[in-house]
């Protein structure tokens, strides 16, 4: 009995013992279980929460939006109670946007873009600098009420459309707020200056043309009244404005006038290019043609004689030194191109180790002294303003003189002279030796031209 009852005892207690156990087991199954729920049920109420704002802004967004179209609907019955001229008003007030009663410019180009948000900022600002130009009567770089309602019936012309019919539409769209709004009124802001300054300029030179004095004026130089003026015109012109100045000075100053003005090519300036030339010589001087130009018609109306070597007719002039022949290579582009080639550092001159280094590629059995020989001379013979360097109309007379002696026409070799001067590649050696030379080099054409000048004077 005791045995059996030892038995038992011994089981109930490892009985017991596995009931602890499985319900220790069951209590920490149970804790994890509900430590998993806890995090579930936040990520639940996050993403409800999350799911609610987006909701929430969507309503307002939506309330937003009926609210506006509410207000577009009321201002549309508002505006179908006006007149064109009040809604004309309105539309100004709109672009009018720091309310000083008149449209600057950057306002202008941002009403425009508004109306036209397809259109690239670079034509945006080229309409609005046509619009200014076109409509601005008092010349104060904005516009007024009245000059904004001529502009915008030439608008909506130009759109084939009545501005009675678009009134609405233009108002609406000019209310918009554009997406690079703040971005695109920055930069017609920055703009701004650029182009008013640009249309004050424009504004001059076509009150310039439209101006009877310099029709006057080019009446004048056009000595044979052919529409034109030739380049012994604008020499002689030249030389009746600046009486003091030999024709040696006029004949320089015209090849440099149709350099600079003939912008086709053509040896004769057009009255467009006429004028562009004049006001040049205005600028340059710190004038004003509407300043000076009775002075100048006055000038060019009077009949000079010419004393001494000055007798020679400006047509002598241009006949001396195959002028005519020099003025149809200048006009060859093939001949600027040369020039920009030879001119390696690009400074608008051809100096005189550059001179001598392009003739270097034509002469390349020449030895280097004997190249650098040739370019002191032509230095000497070609630099008509002593400057010590080459211009493009001084590079004209000398490559036509170059290739008249080597029994040339430049017209036939100037593609090869162009390909010679592209490929050619100096030889350091050379380069370092001409810029130690130079120095001494120019002095001696300095010297040189000091006596040649002396020999003139005398003569």
């Amino acid at each position: 009995v005791k045995s059996i009852v030892s038995d038992t005892d011994a089981n109930d207690t490892s009985a017991r013992a596995n009931v602890r156990k499985k319900k220790g087991r069951m209590a920490l199954q149970g804790e994890g279980n509900a430590s998993e729920d806890t995090e579930r049920a936040k990520a639940i109420r996050a993403a409800v929460g999350e799911t609610k704002n987006k909701l929430d802004k969507r309503l307002r967004e939506t309330q937003l939006a009926v609210e506006i179209m509410k207000a577009k609907l009321d201002l549309l019955a508002d505006l179908a109670e006006r007149s064109d001229e009040e809604k004309i008003d309105i539309l100004f007030d709109v672009w009018d946007s720091d309310s000083d009663g008149q449209i600057s410019f950057s306002e202008l180009a941002m009403g425009m873009r508004r109306f036209d948000p397809v259109c690239s900022l670079p034509d945006n600002t080229k309409a609005a600098m046509i619009a200014m130009l076109s409509h601005d009567d008092n010349r104060n770089q904005h516009l007024d009420r009245k000059e904004f309602a001529d502009f915008i019936e030439d608008l909506t012309d130009s759109l084939g459309v009545e501005f009675h019919d678009v009134a609405e539409l233009m108002i609406l769209q000019s209310t918009e707020k554009l997406l690079n709004e703040e971005y695109e009124s920055a930069v017609f802001s920055l703009v701004e200056p650029l182009a008013e300054a640009q249309i004050v300029d424009i504004e001059e030179e076509f009150d310039n043309i439209t101006d009877e004095r310099m029709m006057k004026l080019f009446d004048l130089f056009d000595r044979n009244h052919d529409g034109e003026i030739q380049f012994s015109e604008v020499a002689y012109g030249l030389k009746k404005l600046n009486p003091t100045a030999s024709l040696e000075e006029a004949r320089s100053a015209a090849v440099e006038c149709m350099l600079a003005f003939d912008e086709d090519y053509n040896r004769t300036l057009s009255y467009p290019e006429f004028c562009i030339f004049i006001r040049r010589i205005m600028y340059l001087g710190g004038l004003k043609f509407s300043d000076v130009a009775d002075t100048l018609v006055t000038m060019a109306s009077e009949t000079s004689t010419f004393a001494g070597e000055d007798k020679a007719t400006v047509e002598d002039i241009e006949k001396h030194g195959d002028t005519e022949n020099m003025l149809e290579t200048l006009a060859d582009r093939r001949l600027h191109l040369i020039f920009d080639l030879w001119d390696t550092d690009g400074n608008g001159t051809i100096s005189f180790s550059e001179l001598c280094l392009g003739l270097r590629s034509l002469q390349t059995g020449q030895k280097i002294e004997e190249t650098a020989a040739d370019a002191a001379c032509a230095m000497l013979a070609f630099d008509e303003d002593r400057d010590q360097t080459i211009d493009r109309a001084e590079f004209a007379d000398f490559i036509y003189r170059f290739c008249n002696v080597s029994g040339y026409d430049f017209d036939n070799v100037a593609d090869e002279l162009v390909l010679v001067a592209a490929i050619k590649e100096d030889k350091p050696e050379e380069v370092e030796a001409l810029k130690k030379a130079e120095s001494a080099v120019l002095l001696s054409i300095k010297e040189g031209g000091d006596k040649l000048s002396k020999l003139q004077a005398s003569a």
